[in-house]
């Protein structure tokens, strides 16, 4: 796939809405009847198409599914619009979720600012729908930003920090031959991702290279793959995943989508769930709870190398997820860099999560889509990926340090 199909993929699954189709324009007062209407509808889009509520049982012993009355209950005591809020944020909260929440008023502003941007990647025309979409959901995004101001400033104040400050740090080690990269979060600014990218060029006679993405929560694959793979692949890598999926409307949406991007002449390339090959170590409910699987092959291309011809390796803790995630899958399967440290928390190597509205609140729920399968069949949600050289992982920097010095 071009990194330009990467791109509008990406966006467009970042900014996926289901709309219903009698969205109330009256958002404020809910009442209690409204209320309950809207968590049901929220329960049976996240019963027809949530992915992990297996990995989370197994995880964390979350039953979400089962708790349907009493969330419903919790719903109905609530004795204003705030309190429905939050605690239908409570409610989404116990899927211990990353990628499965409530969005919040100042992340719509966000989704709204970054807009533009996604019609400069995506091809002409292809987002017209979702404009109708931002601009229907702004009066109602008006109404709870006051509704929940508080609570929204807290979460603007803790998001700013994971994509403002100093997210990225650079260093040398044995008198120059060692780079050190350590990135925080893929949510760098565009000064920072260039100044990356050239201390990389600068320095490509370096003989190593240790990125430490320890602690980094994710952000965007493209930060990644435009300014540490692009440079250092050395050759022309393929990258081969399965994706398993529910097969409700809200997957459907999805499928559409990556049916409209693929080559060829037959875009229909999912396949039922029972065709899976043989021998993996799958989770016990794909068999039963999703219907099709999407099998795809990647190749990244080494065009834009600078020529780097050492080592690179990749310091991860149980705290890489999401597209910090994807970057440690990458490494794996393609043995770009050697992995140091503990296993990740997971949960990357997708597309972002798709969005839907509530029909009466008009309020934007995000939910992971896609089961992400690793290369042995397990879920990347619940096992992640496993380094190559397993110390501690505040062991893993001077481990590695010494592991360079005992080969010069």
């Amino acid at each position: 796939m071009s990194k330009k199909n990467i791109a509008m993929a990406l966006v467009l699954a970042v900014l996926i809405l289901l709309c219903s189709c009698n969205m109330n324009n009256n958002y404020a007062k809910l009442s209690a009847e409204q209320k309950r209407a809207d968590f049901l509808y929220l329960y049976q889009v996240l019963n027809e198409d949530y992915p992990l509520f297996g990995v989370k049982f197994r995880q964390y012993g979350v039953a979400w599914l089962e708790n349907k009355d009493s969330y419903l209950q919790r719903i109905s005591k609530t004795d204003n619009d705030k309190e429905f809020y939050l605690e239908l944020t409570a409610v989404l909260q116990e899927l211990k979720d990353g990628h499965t929440d409530l969005v919040p008023p100042f992340f719509y502003d966000y989704l709204k600012e970054m807009l533009p941007e996604a019609e400069g990647i995506a091809q002409p025309g292809r987002l017209d729908y979702l404009k109708n979409i931002i601009v229907d959901a702004e009066e109602s995004y008006g109404y709870w930003g006051q509704v929940v101001k508080e609570f929204n400033a807290r979460h603007a104040q803790s998001f700013a920090r994971t994509t403002k400050g100093n997210l990225l740090s650079l260093g040398k080690y044995h008198d120059g031959a060692t780079l050190y990269l350590q990135i925080k979060s893929f949510l760098m600014t565009d000064a920072d991702c260039i100044r990356l990218k050239e201390f990389i060029v600068t320095n490509k006679n370096s003989t190593n290279i240790i990125i430490d993405i320890r602690d980094n929560s994710g952000g965007s694959d493209l930060q990644w793959l435009d300014n540490i793979v692009d440079p250092l692949l050395k050759e022309d890598v393929e990258v081969k995943r399965r994706i398993a999926l529910r097969g409700g409307d809200l997957g459907e949406i999805y499928y559409n989508i990556m049916a409209s991007l693929a080559n060829g002449d037959d875009p229909d390339f999912r396949k039922p769930i029972a065709e899976l090959p043989q021998g993996l170590s799958y989770p016990s409910e794909l068999a039963e709870d999703f219907e099709y699987y999407i099998e795809s092959a990647n190749l990244y291309s080494a065009k834009d190398s600078i020529g780097f011809t050492g080592d690179i390796y990749l310091l991860v803790n149980d705290r890489v997820y999401s597209s910090a995630e994807g970057l440690a899958s990458f490494c794996k399967q393609t043995g770009f860099a050697t992995i140091v440290g503990e296993r990740t928390r997971g949960d990357g190597g997708s597309f972002e999560p798709a969005m839907f509205r509530l029909p009466h609140s008009g309020l934007i729920v995000r939910m992971r889509l896609q089961l992400i399968l690793n290369p042995d069949g397990t879920a990347n949600a619940e096992y992640g990926t496993a380094p190559d050289i397993v110390v501690k992982a505040d062991q893993a920097l001077p481990e590695t340090l010494k592991i360079i010095a005992r080969k010069q």
